[in-house]
């Protein structure tokens, strides 16, 4: 069976097995050079090829066959010579074993000396590949790193970008009203209205910021009776804006800069709350009609926040 893989490497796996199908020492430390591991072990992994060319694969499993024969004929003839009857019980044996002994392990050092180049080199390119792997993984990671930082950054970016665009004043919107329905038109002045019509019974006296702008929508669906009150956005506007929240390759997206920047819980920017949600227990009115609680416009990073005291009333006397 070949150890040679399609795409010109060795398999050292059958190497290894060949070597393995020795015994002593020398087998045994050459098995574990080229499975990196003791004899017997499992787990073969990345290391388990190297890349080599047809002809030194050849020279690889000739060396190997080479050294597989020698060592066996060399273990053989020590065991022969240590349970031989003649060497344990006549006169000599202890000398005739030893020198045995001394000639297997003479001609095991042999062997292993002319098998090592062939370790030596499977040893120095397998070293070499992990340590290419290595390299790889190591500028994968970095990679990977940069681009969640990049990413980081954009996010960032884009949240001041929702808050930067949250707090101009461009926002308008027209009320009209037909067989008992009502429909809020919202568009951006430095946009345009997007569209005319004779049937507005309001519109915005002066232009809005998107937290004035939610307060009055949900102050006309207040003023409106529930499932009353559709609102309609200019398309131009909402693509505007998600030009400006748009980050490199982080895509803008209008509806997520809204809920980003709106106070209260909207399903969507076309579904405008009718009331305010109370929670279980909290002795709420039950028809949910109170108004919302006035919450201060959201700071844009690097401006000053309200002070400690901000919003309490001064006390008499003061």
């Amino acid at each position: 069976m070949s150890a040679m893989a399609a795409s010109g490497r060795v398999v050292l796996r059958e190497l290894a097995h060949q070597v393995g199908g020795s015994f002593g020492e020398a087998a045994d430390a050459m098995y574990a050079r080229l499975t990196d591991g003791p004899p017997g072990g499992i787990g073969w992994g990345p290391a388990d090829t190297v890349a080599a060319t047809p002809d030194e694969h050849r020279a690889w499993r000739l060396a190997t066959r080479r050294f597989q024969e020698t060592v066996v004929a060399a273990e053989r003839r020590r065991a022969a010579a240590q349970f031989s009857l003649r060497n344990r019980f006549l006169p000599g044996g202890a000398r005739r074993r030893a020198l045995a002994s001394a000639h297997c392990r003479a001609v095991l050092g042999n062997a292993v000396r002319m098998y090592r180049p062939v370790i030596t080199e499977i040893e120095r390119r397998r070293a070499a590949e992990q340590a290419e792997r290595r390299r790889r993984q190591q500028e994968l990671n970095r990679r990977w790193r940069e681009r969640a930082e990049r990413d980081q950054e954009r996010r960032r970016e884009q949240s001041r970008r929702h808050l930067s665009v949250a707090a101009q004043a461009v926002w308008g919107w027209t009320l009209t009203e037909r067989g008992g329905t009502r429909e809020v038109w919202v568009f951006r002045y430095d946009v345009g209205p997007g569209r005319r019509s004779v049937e507005v019974v309001d519109r915005s006296a002066e232009p809005l910021t998107a937290v004035g702008l939610e307060r009055r929508l949900k102050a006309l669906a207040r003023e409106s009776r529930p499932g009353r009150l559709r609102c309609r956005w200019d398309e131009r506007a909402t693509m505007r804006v998600a030009r400006e929240c748009t980050v490199g390759e982080l895509v803008g997206d209008f509806e997520i800069w809204w809920a980003a920047v709106t106070h209260s819980y909207w399903e969507s920017p076309y579904e405008v709350p009718e009331r305010r949600r109370e929670r279980s227990g909290s002795g709420g009115d039950p028809g949910g009609g109170d108004p919302d609680p006035v919450i201060p416009d959201p700071v844009i990073p690097g401006s000053m926040g309200p002070g400690p005291g901000a919003g309490v009333s001064p006390q008499p006397g003061g």
